[in-house]
């Protein structure tokens, strides 16, 4: 069985008790949005990135570091067409494949408009982790959502829906199918331009790993959306 096919019913699961859940602000948040420049000395936004690929930085809470600590990363976003699951139209999904070196950490996060109109989602997003072995702080315990905003120093603004931990590094956020949280959310995923994952690691220290889209993600993201708006839109009547 394909990994799209194991995944359908954790899916499922997930997005049949969506409502208009509001998440939170955490302090931590806060402190990364203060306005602080990023911590070169642990190659902030400002480092090198690879060629084609956008910043992300990972904030981490640290006790001794009233800022906490920044790990230096990027992101590279792509377009991909799917073979649909039962004989429909290809699927059309957006993947950010994000990289922090120091931490040996990765996630690839894929953006997927839901057709299944049995279930109450409007997108899904499925967050999968790599953590290196005997990683420092243990593992990941929960993700709290995803996050807007409009620059890398902005506190975000949540996605309206619900996230399940369907098993250790692998997390699915099913986004609130109603009417007014629909718009929100894709006013906020097409104007804002990064992204915030809120993580709790095991150990309770909590994090935040942001990404920009940079010119690469803008892109695949309004291939995306002008495929998914045009699945959307009823068909057109012959007033003839």
């Amino acid at each position: 069985m394909s990994r799209d096919g194991q995944m359908r019913p954790a899916r499922r699961s997930v997005v049949a008790g969506i409502g208009a859940s509001a998440l939170g602000l955490w302090p931590i948040a806060s402190r990364a949005a203060s306005g602080a420049a990023p911590d070169e000395s642990r190659g902030g936004a400002a480092g090198a990135l690879r060629a084609g690929s956008a910043p992300a930085i990972l904030y981490e809470e640290e006790p001794a570091a009233p800022r906490g600590k920044q790990f230096a990363g990027d992101v590279r976003w792509r377009l991909e067409t799917r073979p649909a699951a039962s004989n429909g139209p290809p699927e059309i999904t957006v993947t950010a494949g994000v990289a922090i070196p120091e931490r040996q950490l990765t996630l690839n996060a894929t953006f997927r408009r839901n057709d299944d109109i049995s279930l109450p989602a409007s997108h899904t997003i499925d967050l999968i982790f790599t953590l290196p072995s005997g990683f420092v702080h243990g593992g990941i315990e929960d993700i709290r959502g995803l996050l807007m905003k409009e620059n890398e120093m902005r506190v975000g603004v949540a996605l309206a829906g619900s996230t399940v931990k369907v098993t250790t590094l692998y997390f699915l956020v099913g986004l609130s199918a109603t009417e007014t949280d629909r718009k929100a959310n894709m006013l906020l995923l097409r104007d804002r331009a990064w992204f915030d994952v809120p993580i709790v690691y095991a150990d309770k220290r909590r994090a935040i790993l942001a990404f920009s889209k940079g010119p690469a993600g803008e892109s695949v993201f309004a291939q995306a959306f002008a495929a998914w708006d045009a699945k959307r839109a009823p068909p057109s009547s012959d007033s003839r």
